[in-house]
């Protein structure tokens, strides 16, 4: 049997006569040996595939190239059945955990949809409660005095969070938001129920869905121009 070297790629080169480029060629078309240790490419050359002393010309084909990339547990030349054994355990072992770790990203992931998912429940239930309570305290306090109140509160809580500061704590910063919320509810519930009061019963749904665009289409504006500002300072 032909004894074995390994060399890196400039030695292989420089021992067969040839530039590195077209050593790398070799190896990807499988005219060369290689196998990669400890992160670098090592080209495996045999005895009849060393250029000798007289500077004969390099042999045009070497047996089938069995590079293995680093990583990827295979049957490399020069070892013995017990190291491609412990290679192949050590591979299964690797992509063992790795499903173990994907499997509990998964989980983690579905906790978190649940819980939002439980959020935008919450959410939804105490957006149609409010909103009945809101639409009563219309009906006896007035559409304008409710509406006015509400800017007022919006008024305080946006002046308040002016005064937020990296300092501040989360107890602030939640009340302030709070203020601002309770705000923006009162005059939105007080506007729309204006703006519906006004439109006659066969037009009610025109009215809503026309209601629902402008301020989708007010809260896709405003984020761009508020945007824009930000990227022009």
């Amino acid at each position: 049997m032909a004894s074995q070297e390994r060399l890196s790629v400039d030695a292989a080169a420089e021992r067969l006569g040839i530039t590195p480029d077209a050593v790398r060629s070799r190896i990807k078309r499988g005219t060369l040996w290689a196998v990669r240790r400890n992160g670098r490419v090592q080209v495996v050359l045999k005895d009849r595939a060393v250029r000798g002393p007289g500077g004969g010309p390099p042999p045009t084909r070497i047996p089938t190239n069995h590079f293995a990339p680093r990583g990827v547990a295979g049957e490399v030349p020069g070892d013995t059945p017990s190291d491609t054994a412990l290679r192949l355990r050590a591979e299964v072992a690797r992509q063992k955990h790795r499903v173990r770790a994907l499997e509990a990203e998964r989980d983690r992931l579905l906790r978190h949809l649940d819980t939002q998912h439980k959020f935008l429940d919450l959410e939804c239930a105490l957006r149609a409660r409010l909103q009945d309570q809101i639409d009563r305290l219309c009906d006896r306090l007035g559409i304008s005095p409710v509406g006015l109140f509400g800017l007022l509160i919006l008024a305080l809580g946006l002046m308040s969070m002016s005064f937020l500061g990296t300092d501040s704590g989360l107890s602030q910063i939640v009340l302030r938001i709070g203020l601002v919320g309770a705000g923006l509810g009162l005059f939105q519930a007080s506007a729309f129920t204006l703006m519906l009061s006004s439109a006659p019963p066969e037009r009610l749904s025109t009215a809503s869905a026309a209601l629902s665009l402008a301020q989708s289409s007010g809260t896709v504006m405003s984020v761009a121009v508020v945007g824009g500002i930000f990227a022009l300072s």
